[in-house]
């Protein structure tokens, strides 16, 4: 019974360690490893919600002129326009742990933006999770 319980308390503890929000380091790193580093302007933004059990989720797909490139594998330039796309969740719980979601874009938003081309479409994805519009020190 002792084996157990112990088992229970560790299996808990993993759990809650694999859905615990990323150190700043790690979203550093994946900032510095992203294959896209730009500054975009936001043209239009479009979503379709829909309800899960324990969030809502936003499909988002985003239309941004380049206004700076620091790093492009891609070969990106400043002036192109590209389409981004991912998903986003909200929880419904406020108590909810885990790693910060991507922010919805806005329209008219200026910022830093760490993407990754897809590989099956001429789209781009965050690259850096939840940080991937946004600078880490």
């Amino acid at each position: 019974m002792a084996n157990a319980i112990r088992l229970s308390f560790a299996s808990a503890a993993i759990a809650a360690t694999i859905s615990a929000e990323l150190p700043p380091a790690v979203y550093k790193e994946l900032q510095d490893r992203a294959p896209e580093y730009l500054v975009i302007r936001v043209l239009s933004v479009e979503s379709r919600q829909s309800d899960e059990q324990e969030s809502v989720r936003f499909d988002v797909t985003a239309e941004a002129r380049i206004q700076e490139v620091t790093r492009s594998a891609s070969g990106l330039k400043a002036g192109a326009v590209i389409r981004i796309s991912y998903v986003t969740k909200r929880h419904k719980q406020p108590a909810w742990v885990g790693p910060s979601p991507v922010p919805m874009l806005v329209e008219g938003w200026v910022g830093p933006a760490f993407l990754a081309k897809s590989k099956e479409r001429s789209t781009y994805a965050p690259a850096a999770g939840g940080q991937s519009f946004r600078v880490m020190k």
